[in-house]
């Protein structure tokens, strides 16, 4: 049986990115990639060893960041953080989630995606901010954003717009607790 590197590089012509990107490297690259390798290569009999191995590589990225599991928050916070950190991650969860191009973002694109993952996984009301007198050219008035539970004092997901870090507490408290000292009405 040949393998899927040799098959990729019988059948991309120079024509498939994706499949000479699989032939060049012998393996599927990302999650990215790996759906343009089932796009290119669905109903070609031919290529169905690449199909099931592009497959499998979306089959493990989507139970691991998506699976029926419910997630607690510092579990979640820790994935927020991951997905903050890195682009490619945060660009295929962008994808998954069918959210906006995250390459035309502005500054910190991917403390959006975490955040909306966070809605997602917690089937939260969507991701909200807490404005105060703080004023910068990406977050503008934006103190704080949190994943709306619905209760101010649910424990949810939050960021911090001013010093940039992520946490767990329910947004409620952070108002009560820094609301008079960052302008937050």
């Amino acid at each position: 049986m040949k393998s899927i590197a040799t098959l990729a590089s019988e059948w991309h012509g120079g024509q498939s990115t994706a499949l000479y990107s699989l032939a060049s490297t012998g393996q599927v690259c990302s999650v990215s990639h790996a759906r343009l390798l089932v796009a290119e290569c669905s109903g070609v009999r031919q290529l169905r060893p690449v199909l099931i191995k592009a497959e499998s590589v979306l089959a493990a990225f989507e139970s691991r960041w998506f699976g029926t599991d419910e997630l607690p928050i510092p579990a979640l916070l820790r994935r927020c953080r991951l997905i903050a950190a890195d682009r490619s991650l945060a660009e295929e969860v962008c994808d998954r989630l069918g959210m906006w191009d995250v390459l035309v973002r502005l500054r910190l694109p991917r403390v959006d995606v975490a955040l909306e993952y966070a809605a997602h996984c917690l089937a939260a009301h969507g991701v909200e901010s807490i404005d105060g007198n703080y004023n910068d050219p990406y977050w503008q008035n934006a103190q704080y954003l949190y994943v709306n539970r619905g209760d101010p004092y649910d424990p949810t997901v939050l960021y911090d717009c001013t010093r940039e870090r992520f946490f767990s507490g329910c947004w409620g408290d952070v108002v009560e607790k820094h609301g008079r000292r960052r302008g937050i009405v």
